[in-house]
């Protein structure tokens, strides 16, 4: 896999929209960063990709969860 080189990012505090190319059958990494600002449990949400004016050419990633701990994590 290569790193995407994605045309455009427009990044907020709860979601991340990027726009780019991807060849057919193309396999890609987008690499991201996240703060953190609490410890505890999260869900990751599925990523959800679809093809611009092709609705019917998508794929979406498997969800999961993540645990943030940090020197925070064990006062009251």
């Amino acid at each position: 896999e290569k790193q995407w080189a994605y045309e455009h990012m427009n990044q907020r505090d709860a979601s991340i929209e990027v726009f780019g190319s991807i060849a057919a059958k193309g396999q890609v990494t987008l690499v991201y960063a996240l703060r953190a600002v609490t410890s505890g449990t999260f869900t990751l949400p599925t990523a959800d990709l679809v093809a611009m004016y092709q609705p019917d050419v998508w794929s979406r990633t498997q969800g999961g969860t993540t645990v943030i701990r940090g020197p925070w994590a064990e006062k009251p």
